[in-house]
């Protein structure tokens, strides 16, 4: 054969052998094809030094060489002496040679949510396939996979958060040294088998959200690895806005407006020109922000679609994103609480049972909240099939001044089982309660748009705050105290009164002892407390 011939694959590292000789292109006989002729090619082009097995066949192509024979001396397939497809001969058709090689495979990300964080794919023959928690519990191999994927080292394996189909193909095994800086050295076995996908997190990790009061309309903000970054105006432009929005799971932008700040903005986002960027963190800069544009200019982002929360009852029932309900599949205690707040509801009531079952051809949203987190829209979510129950929550509705004015000499129905103090009294709700208008501060001049910077609220501070009294007993809880268990003194170092802070009134009565041990008439001795 004369004049330039070139051996490829067709699809980079991975599929049907192309050979171009003499201006004549096409597949190879398969019934010739060997695996020493694979492994050369895979070395011949870059693409590793392993051939991998195939899960797919071969797409259909012209076939034009029917053998290709090589020497010992022989380091390039291009050497090779070729023979030619004879146009009348059948026995090749539909037949050609197909490689995988070890260079195709690529670590992933399944979301573009967060950056080094999440479900772990791999790339292979052009598909993802989910990584088996087995296969990532190699120290070598996450540190493999967060090197690839330029994110620094391992720092731990996290839950799976995502649908699973059932019988699908899953990376069953990774084998990496830690001299590997890709999967590309490490031997990786795919099989079509049911196993539990594997996440990880990796030490440059980095999380966003937006932040004010609502889940798809805020200041954007930046976490990371403790720290709390804004983002400088500086290159940002809609581009940025509608892929924030869309990894967000809000729609398509809305609007983007500024603000004139003091503060500091750290974390800088522009996206190439006309390049469409597969997430907000293809965008990010390690860029110098001028400490001009930090002194002036904030970001405030509105995405189009609010989700809306709400709890079928008012403030108990069934929870629902968008008129669809939750499944318990990955729900925290911590979630319920946050719902109960979202909805001016006060606390939620500890140990809810969810006992409704759902339906087996309906999907229904699946929520994975953080700390991060103070409304359920910003959750993480996806819709699938319910293999648990569905979510409810019950809140202790907050009493008004009105519901908690008592007539004096009045206290007949104080023992009933259905009187609503005592039905609330049965329930531990030592929660931190935050006021209406907890979740504003002082307002920023934003052009057209009323919105108030505040701190970036977590869930950190939320939950049980202490418990002053014996195990089982809560002064909070008790509708009477009495001379014998009230205590000497009380210390509220944590109680911080404000001007619109709801009055509670009660009435602690004085109890006298009668000759016999028993109890004497109940004394009413009125208290506020504020």
């Amino acid at each position: 054969m004369t004049g330039n011939i070139t051996v490829d694959l067709t699809d980079g590292c991975w599929g049907n052998v192309n050979v171009c000789v003499g201006g004549r292109c096409g597949g190879v006989c398969a019934d010739t094809w060997t695996p020493e002729k694979a492994a050369m090619l895979c070395e011949n082009l870059g693409c590793g030094n392993r051939v991998l097995a195939a899960t797919t066949k071969p797409k259909g192509s012209r076939v034009v060489i029917k053998s290709m024979h090589s020497t010992e001396e022989t380091t390039h397939l291009s050497q090779c002496n070729f023979v030619m497809r004879d146009e009348n001969d059948k026995t090749c058709d539909h037949n050609p040679a197909y490689v995988v090689c070890s260079g195709s495979v690529k670590a992933k990300w399944s979301s573009s949510r967060d950056k080094c964080s999440g479900n772990v794919e791999v790339q292979y023959e052009g598909r993802s396939f989910p990584v088996c928690t087995n296969a990532l519990a190699n120290k070598d191999t996450q540190n493999t996979i967060c090197g690839e994927l330029r994110c620094g080292y391992a720092v731990d394996e996290i839950g799976y958060f995502g649908d699973t189909a059932a019988g699908s193909r899953t990376i069953s095994n990774i084998q990496c040294s830690a001299r590997d800086e890709s999967l590309a050295e490490c031997i990786i076995d795919v099989k079509r088998s049911t196993c539990s996908p594997g996440a990880l997190q990796c030490s440059g990790w980095s999380k966003m959200a937006l932040t004010v009061n609502k889940a798809c309309s805020g200041v954007p903000i930046v976490y990371s690895k403790g720290k709390i970054s804004a983002i400088s105006l500086e290159g940002w432009t809609n581009t940025e806005g509608e892929r924030l929005c869309r990894d967000l799971d809000c729609g398509s932008l809305k609007s983007v407006n500024t603000t004139t700040t003091d503060c500091f903005w750290t974390a800088n986002f522009s996206c190439a020109a006309g390049k469409i960027p597969d997430n907000i963190w293809d965008c990010e800069n390690n860029v110098y922000v001028s400490e001009e544009s930090q002194s002036k200019k904030q970001l405030f982002i509105e995405c189009q679609d609010e989700p809306a929360v709400t709890l079928s009852e008012g403030c108990f029932g069934e929870v629902k994103i968008d008129g669809v309900e939750v499944c318990d599949s990955h729900w925290k205690e911590s979630d319920a609480q946050m719902v109960c707040e979202e909805q001016n509801c006060s606390n939620a009531i500890a140990d809810s049972r969810h006992v409704i079952e759902p339906s087996p051809n309906k999907d229904y949203h699946h929520v994975s909240c953080e700390d991060n987190h103070y409304t359920l829209g910003q959750c993480k979510r996806f819709m699938g099939k319910c293999f648990g129950r569905l979510v409810s929550v019950y809140c202790v509705r907050m009493l008004s001044r009105k519901d908690m004015a008592f007539e004096s000499g009045d206290y007949d129905d104080l023992t009933s089982p259905t009187n609503e103090l005592e039905q609330l009294n049965r329930f531990r709700s030592e929660s931190e309660v935050p006021a209406e208008d907890d979740r504003s501060s002082s307002s920023l001049p934003y052009d057209d748009v009323e919105v108030p910077t505040v701190a970036p609220r977590t869930r950190g501070n939320r939950g049980n705050r202490g418990n002053r009294d014996a195990p089982g007993q809560s002064a909070g809880n008790r509708l009477f105290l009495t001379d014998e268990d009230e205590p000497e003194s009380y210390e509220y170092d944590d109680v911080e009164a404000g001007a619109d802070a709801p009055l509670t009134h009660a009435e602690v009565h004085e109890r006298t002892q009668t000759p016999t041990g028993g109890e004497g008439n109940l004394d009413p001795r009125p208290v506020s407390q504020a």
